[in-house]
């Protein structure tokens, strides 16, 4: 057991069971992983895959949970004094249930939506995605909803009830009355106040996302008392920097502050500055959350957008670094690392930022060395630390590729209404203008990724782990090498014009395509439900080929 230190409560990492829903099996093993590496807290989000009973069992997932399952995995949890703390949605992100005909009609602005059930929704629908706070029926969905849940996490600490980026219609029918008088902040205020009322008389303390209550910070005296704050930030690092999001803040009016509402200016303002107004402070908000008087845990990610689907970004590494800092000169509740599995890098790729989160929250001492080589024998099953040089070099090549044109991250704006799925959108000759006028940048940001691939190639074939365990980490590396040779391989095409690319080029490609799906497939479907797989060849591999006309 690693765990040392006992200076911040909930040292936690996220376990997200949307679009990549890991086996059983799969996270029972996790659970061993984490509290190896000194963790006593798991976030679960359930979403469609908690077994709902009654007439929300239509919305249930092929795959998800079912209580047998859920129990087992509390025990071996608590066995290990491991606490979980379950995570339903309370207002956006709620497609998986808005997505069926029989709770439609709790979507906002629903009304007066398009009721054109298509059987893809592109770029989510607020109708499709939020629940409407004025629904005179909301609070006995909820209740319902929160209900079943709780029975099975009978007595947990706390209960996460989300609230993260939630749009509301203007124009909502229901909601208008609310937010001509009171506005839009007082409206989602109030949902939330009253979600969390409820969740403590249940006895679990409510802990709630920040970006929306940040954005309207007028939230803040109402629910403070009321509300423990993740305060989730995938950007800040030690550095003070000029790029940073600031919720409620136009991103080209976060460096004029003139521009903000007077209070924003009031209360945001003198936490946001390190150099006003062009160096942006690490984790600004923790340090006003905790002067508001809110329980606070720092919530970095280990996989977050913009990542590729192969290996998430070098960010994440210095990201997790950070926060455990900030969570500790705050003295915060604690830390969750999040890990969002709608971005497809396989978890054992993801595993750099969590040992690094679970070291740094237990031995703050700990040297970047001394963390490189514990990674390195934890995760590879060797004493050389140079290994774990290769997540951060893949996770920088592939998120420098990615923004000079995005071809292999999961894309994943596109909802299968009739199945729940998460797909790739398609691609479109709009996104490489850019690229095809300057070409440059594009070809040196793929030759550089195919550069780094075969660095980590052959630093892996060095490598021969006597156990199972570290063999296949070493085989999702290798992988990971192929992935990135291919997409390398795939991105001079993407330049050529429909109708003039080589035919044997596009062959041989096809071919490279067909046994990466068996490779892939191998891989991931021990550690991934056979309905999460039946997603993955399109979003891997199917939209690009068709896009280059290879089916």
């Amino acid at each position: 057991m690693f765990r040392t230190d006992n200076g911040i409560p909930i040292k936690g990492v996220h376990l997200d069971c949307r679009a990549q829903m890991m086996r059983f099996e799969s996270i029972m093993t996790i659970i061993d992983d984490l509290e190896r590496w000194g963790f006593n807290t798991i976030l679960l989000e359930y979403c469609d895959r908690f077994p709902f009973e009654g007439p929300l069992s239509k919305v249930n997932a092929p795959d998800a949970f079912t209580k047998e399952q859920i129990r087992a995995i509390i025990a071996k949890a608590q066995s290990y004094g491991i606490k979980i703390i379950p995570l339903v949605q309370c207002l956006g992100h709620m497609y998986w249930l808005l997505r069926l005909e029989d709770f439609a009609h709790y979507g906002e602005g629903y009304e007066r939506a398009d009721k054109e059930n298509s059987p893809i929704s592109h770029g989510f629908q607020v109708a499709d995605s939020v629940i409407c706070p004025s629904h005179p029926k909301i609070s006995e969905l909820y209740r319902e909803i929160f209900g079943q849940v709780l029975k099975l996490h009978a007595g947990c600490r706390y209960f996460h009830i989300g609230g993260d980026e939630a749009l509301l219609d203007a124009e909502c029918p229901r909601c208008q009355p609310q937010l001509n008088e009171e506005g839009k902040g007082m409206v989602l205020t109030h949902h939330y106040l009253n979600v969390a009322k409820w969740i403590r008389s249940q006895g679990p303390e409510p802990i709630i996302w920040g970006d929306m209550i940040l954005t309207y910070p007028e939230s803040l005296d109402i629910l403070r008392g009321h509300v423990t704050v993740m305060d989730w930030d995938y950007s800040s690092t030690l550095e003070p920097s000029p790029d940073y999001r600031l919720w409620g803040i136009a991103a080209d009016c976060v460096h004029k502050p003139e521009t903000w509402s007077a209070l924003q200016k009031e209360i945001l303002q003198p936490y946001v500055y390190a150099y006003a107004p062009y160096l942006i402070k690490p984790f600004p908000f923790t340090k006003l959350l905790r002067d508001y008087g809110f329980p606070v845990i720092v919530a970095p990610a280990a996989r977050s957008s913009g990542d590729s689907f192969v290996v998430p970004m070098d960010v994440h590494i210095k990201n997790t670094i950070a926060a455990a800092c900030v969570a500790r000169k705050y003295h915060t509740l604690g830390m969750v690392i999040t890990s969002w599995a709608l971005r497809r890098a396989p978890w054992p790729l993801t595993e750099y930022a969590l040992i690094t989160g679970g070291c740094l929250l237990n031995r703050p001492q700990m040297s970047q060395d001394e963390i490189d080589l514990y990674f390195a024998r934890e995760h590879f099953g060797t004493e050389d630390a140079v290994y774990a040089q290769i997540p951060p070099m893949l996770g920088k090549a592939c998120a420098d590729a990615i923004k000079a044109a995005d071809i292999f991250s999961s894309r994943t704006y596109s909802f299968k209404k009739s199945t729940g799925q998460f797909l790739a959108r398609q691609f479109s000759d709009r996104e490489f203008e850019h690229v095809k006028n300057s070409p440059d940048a594009f070809n040196s940001a793929y030759t550089l990724l195919k550069e780094a691939a075969n660095k980590a190639r052959a630093l892996l074939e060095k490598l021969n782990p006597a156990d199972d365990r570290h063999k296949e980490r070493v085989a999702f590396w290798r992988w990971a090498c192929d992935i990135i040779e291919y997409f390398a391989d795939v991105a001079p095409q993407m330049l050529i014009e429909k109708g003039s690319r080589d035919k044997k080029s596009l062959a041989s490609l096809r071919q490279k395509a067909a046994a990466l799906q068996k490779e892939t497939d191998h891989l991931l479907r021990p550690i991934y439900t056979d309905w999460t797989m039946e997603s993955e060849n399109q979003i891997r591999f199917q939209v690009h080929m068709e896009y280059l006309e290879l089916i």
